[in-house]
């Protein structure tokens, strides 16, 4: 709208729209030998990890999706539920795989297995990183959402470094 407002031709606003590369880890989609990975770790509350995950649900033409969930920090007496809440959400919205890492991550793994999908819950980035490892495989669509202090974007580069 900004673009048509000011005068610019409709095929520039697309072009220059279809170029758009999101930073900062927000919703970054990356091909990476056969894998799709979904950067989402900037930020995590409730309603941004349901959006998430309605994105790794709409991807299309994938083998399995798979969620890597770390804690959502700084919800106080609130976390507990959160994080059962968006276990749940992660049951509901067809992964095939969760993984959680984090303090109240456990959670979202025991609310997903009340729903039948299989979860894994991780004390640490390594051991997480090699569980991951050893269940990847071409087609697969990973999304990996977290507050930013669980920095769990150190798993996504050695996933890209040893995939």
């Amino acid at each position: 709208a900004a673009g048509s407002f000011l005068g610019v031709p409709l095929d520039e606003i697309a072009r220059g729209l279809s170029e758009y590369v999101p930073s900062g880890m927000r919703q970054r989609v990356v091909r990476h030998k056969g894998l799709i990975v979904i950067e989402d770790c900037y930020n995590a509350s409730p309603d941004s990890i349901k959006a998430a995950l309605q994105a790794l649900a709409s991807m299309e033409g994938v083998e399995r999706r798979i969620a890597v969930l770390g804690d959502m920090l700084e919800l106080g007496e609130y976390a507990e539920k959160a994080h059962r809440n968006c276990g749940r959400l992660a049951a509901q919205s067809g992964v095939d795989l969760l993984f959680a890492y984090g303090e109240n991550a456990r959670f979202y793994v025991e609310e997903a297995e009340k729903c039948s999908v299989q979860g894994a819950f991780y004390e640490d980035k390594n051991g997480l990183a090699n569980a991951l490892l050893s269940q990847l495989k071409p087609g697969d669509c990973v999304l990996f959402k977290a507050s930013r202090g669980m920095k769990l974007e150190e798993v996504i580069q050695k996933i890209y470094q040893e995939f």
